[in-house]
């Protein structure tokens, strides 16, 4: 059987390997954490001190017990890189801490990427990434893995992407669904008119589900889309919806 039906097998039977490390998997913690919220002051010091394995062994700790990936992220890693942003930007922490810590969870989230099945054949199809300026990568890969873990075949662009490599990426990949995940913007303005052309360019097929940081009451009035979700819960409850 191949690892992730070992892995999905596991999960849906919530059983613990008595070998984790011939599957690729980290050893237990000797911390047991039964839900996400109690987790968080113990992944908060892993990735605030840069430690991977600490970090690796509590998510995918979780990760095993049948924690969603929109949980995980939602309940564990957006606060935490929230937390630590908020303290680099306060200056009580250096920057290269917080890019480390952005590091961490990218190599965390890498390691849970391989442990999902693959799609089935004739899956749906998403496509996304962040828009010009933005560099955050956790919140797209974030949104790209928690479609998996639901069955579609998703793939992140990227991130730092114009609207128009955008749009030739919708019409080459002509996805079900097109994500955009904002959490810097430079020019409001500039962006709201973009994004408005984008979605007019759009085929009708495709749906436009926007979300992130930057997006707040005033953004949603201005702007065109098919879903704004707050979360990751919200979108894996949008897409479940839409493909039902």
């Amino acid at each position: 059987m191949p690892l992730d039906g070992v892995i999905s097998y596991l999960r849906e039977q919530k059983l613990d390997p008595t070998r984790p490390e011939v599957l690729g998997l980290p050893n237990r913690s000797q911390v047991i954490y039964s839900h996400p919220a109690e987790a968080l002051p113990g992944l908060m010091n892993k990735m605030s001190s840069g430690d991977f394995e600490g970090s690796r062994t509590i998510l995918v700790d979780l990760f095993m017990k049948g924690v969603t990936i929109a949980d995980l992220g939602d309940q564990l890693l957006t606060p935490v890189l929230t937390q630590i942003g908020e303290q680099w930007a306060d200056g009580d922490t250096e920057i290269y801490e917080e890019r480390r810590a952005v590091g961490v969870a990218m190599r965390v989230l890498h390691e849970l990427s391989r442990l999902l099945p693959r799609p089935q054949e004739g899956a749906r199809v998403a496509v996304g990434g962040t828009i010009e300026g933005d560099q955050y990568s956790v919140a797209t890969f974030l949104v790209e893995l928690t479609l998996r873990e639901l069955g579609w075949s998703a793939n992140s662009l990227g991130s730092n992407l114009p609207f128009p490599t955008m749009l030739q990426a919708a019409q080459d990949v002509n996805p079900r669904l097109f994500w955009l995940s904002i959490s810097q913007i430079e020019d409001i303005d500039r962006f709201v008119g973009a994004l408005n052309q984008f979605q007019s360019d759009l085929a009708p097929s495709i749906a436009l589900v926007i979300g992130g940081r930057c997006v707040n009451d005033d953004l949603r009035k201005r702007t065109r889309f098919s879903a704004c979700c707050d979360d990751l819960q919200q979108l894996a409850r949008y897409v479940t919806s839409i493909d039902s």
